[in-house]
């Protein structure tokens, strides 16, 4: 090395010298009222900054991931007991239905009981509900002695009556039907006429006169007159809805009577259908005219005076 380089970096050389002398005169000196020295001071100072940034980043991102994994297992969770909600729901929906069916199994044995004929249960396997039709296939037919014109019930009250039938199955035409005619009677005025369908929910009563002493109210049940050679008398049809009664002197003829029909025919799963033989129908209409003949009598010495 030359004598003119070396000139050349004394300068160089002193100021290293002094850095190190400051430096590690800061190293063993403290300031006052401290226990670090200069040196830990000022490197705290300048390393601190990052030193918090890189905490902050570390804490955020492992907070992130405990929040994945927290939410993975919630997730992980809410599946199991959705689960485990839809299998009770379902039994539950089983056991609800199981209980329908025993409940409407023991009101067609409580029916049965009750009925003075002999009745063939059967279930409803298919509807025809059209704007002009009513009707029901079941899973009944000649093979189990249903006949056409059968008389159809639940525990409720009237369906209809059997209008072809085959070996295994049999069609019944709902009261509803605009076709179907049942001879019907209002329970409380025992006043008479004919119950035609009119729409899915109601049927209409015609061909009746009402005089002026006669009323009609709403709630007032309607049951079968059996005087129609097809349904026995006292079955419940349903009750009045309403009244339409135009009056002309003191009678009203033929007044616009809405019945709604007891039975919920868009709803029914099983019938039972009635094996009646004419004999009784026949007998049940003698009956019936004989009731009608001695109240006449009756009234006509009140209409004498």
């Amino acid at each position: 090395m030359t004598a003119s380089e070396t000139k050349k970096r004394a300068p160089y050389v002193l100021v290293a010298l002094l850095i190190s002398q400051m430096l590690l005169i800061s190293a063993q000196k403290h300031p006052e009222k401290s226990e670090q020295t200069f040196l830990r001071i000022g490197i705290t100072a300048v390393f601190a900054p990052v030193q918090r940034a890189l905490s902050a980043a570390f804490s955020f991102v492992d907070r992130t991931i405990q929040n994945y994994i927290d939410l993975r297992n919630a997730r992980v969770e809410y599946e199991s007991l959705l689960e485990k909600y839809q299998r009770v729901e379902k039994e539950n929906q089983e056991l609800r239905e199981e209980a329908e069916a025993a409940r409407r199994l023991r009101s067609m044995l409580e029916l049965k009981e009750k009925m003075p004929y002999r009745m063939v249960a059967a279930r409803v396997i298919a509807r025809d509900t059209n704007a002009w039709f009513k009707r029901i296939a079941i899973d009944k037919g000649t093979e189990s002695g249903i006949r056409k014109d059968a008389p159809v019930i639940t525990p409720d009250g009237l369906v209809g009556r059997v209008i072809q039938t085959g070996p295994l199955g049999s069609q019944v035409q709902l009261i509803t039907d605009q076709y179907a005619g049942v001879g019907a009677m209002l329970s409380s005025s025992r006043i008479m006429g004919e119950i035609k369908g009119q729409d899915d929910y109601l049927c209409v009563m015609k061909s009746i006169f009402i005089t002026g002493n006669e009323t009609v109210s709403p709630g007032e049940r309607v049951i079968t007159s059996g005087l129609d050679g097809i349904y026995p008398k006292g079955l419940v049809i349903g009750q009045v809805v309403s009244v339409s009664q135009p009056q002309t002197g003191a009678v009203s003829i033929q007044p616009r009577i809405l019945v709604q029909p007891a039975v919920h025919l868009n709803g029914i799963e099983e019938v039972a259908v009635l094996l009646v033989n004419e004999r009784d129908l026949r007998a049940a209409i003698e009956e019936a005219d004989g009731g009608a003949d001695s109240k006449e009598k009756q009234n006509a010495p009140a209409k004498a005076r």
